[in-house]
C-alpha cells in the first residue's frame, strides 16, 4: 500500500518529508504564513484541527 495515500485516507492531510528534516504541512502555516493565511484564507480553528493530524502523523512510525 502506497503510505502517502493511506495518510491521506486516514489523516485528510497534505504533508511534506525531507530525509533528516521535519514533518511539515502547508495546511499548518506557521510565522507570518500563518497570520496571512488567518486574515482571510482559512480559520484558525482549521489550521489548529490540521496541526493535531500533523502531530499524529508525526508520531508513526516511519
Amino acid at each position: 500500500m502506497n503510505r502517502p495515500f493511506f495518510t491521506w485516507i486516514v489523516f485528510g492531510l497534505h504533508f511534506q518529508y525531507e530525509p533528516g528534516g521535519p514533518i511539515t504541512s502547508p495546511q499548518v502555516p506557521t510565522g507570518n504564513q500563518r497570520d496571512l493565511a488567518e486574515s482571510g484564507y482559512i480559520t484558525h480553528e482549521k489550521i489548529k484541527n490540521a496541526g493535531r493530524k500533523l502531530s499524529r502523523l508525526k508520531g508513526l512510525p516511519s
